[in-house]
């Protein structure tokens, strides 16, 4: 509970937060993260997406990455619409749309939705102040597809640039095995 407490603290004085939850299989990551996320909703002041990279690991790649984000915001949204709750008006691009509009780099794609997303909060009444934390689980995938080498290692670059972009500012919470050392050791994150 502390734990919990602590970080909801840290994520809702600050635009942009990045947080790594990370161990051994099995010891409760998971359900830290979901207790989190009922937390950091429960202030009125987030706005939290939460999804795992196991739902993309056959396909995981940069743009099915940055487009997982994007899709699961939507998803989001779409289930507030439909308890009758006030949302932002935004639509965000399908799979195929998304892969069309910048095959060369995805991450101008995914960082002109980002930035309307938050333009479009800022005239939505209730989402003005509200803070995007995007919530990844098995974010170690990620890691292990750079060390086969089926995804650059410049995408942790990038992923460093575009969640301290102030045009698309937004929260990280990122879960994942006990591989996270040797992660950010190598410089990725």
């Amino acid at each position: 509970e502390e734990f919990i407490t602590s970080i909801v603290d840290s994520i809702i004085k600050s635009q942009s937060k990045q947080i790594i939850i990370y161990g051994q299989k099995r010891c409760g990551k998971s359900s830290v993260m979901l207790h989190l996320k009922e937390k950091l909703e429960a202030t009125g002041k987030t706005f939290c997406v939460l999804f795992s990279l196991g739902d993309i690991i056959q396909n995981l790649t940069e743009a099915s990455f940055y487009y997982k984000i994007l899709s699961s915001i939507q998803d989001e949204l779409e289930n507030l619409e439909f308890e009758g709750r006030t949302i932002p008006d935004i639509q965000f691009p399908n799979a195929e749309d998304f892969k069309k509009e910048d095959m060369d780099n995805p991450l101008n794609t995914f960082t002109k939705y980002m930035s309307r997303f938050k333009r479009v909060c800022k005239v939505t009444e209730g989402w003005e102040e509200k803070n995007l934390v995007v919530m990844i689980d098995e974010f170690t995938y990620l890691y292990t597809e750079i060390k086969k080498e089926h995804i650059s290692s410049s995408i942790m670059k990038q992923w460093k640039a575009v969640t301290q972009n102030e045009k698309s500012q937004f929260s990280v919470v990122l879960v994942g095995q006990d591989v996270v050392p040797s992660f950010k050791k190598e410089d990725y994150a």
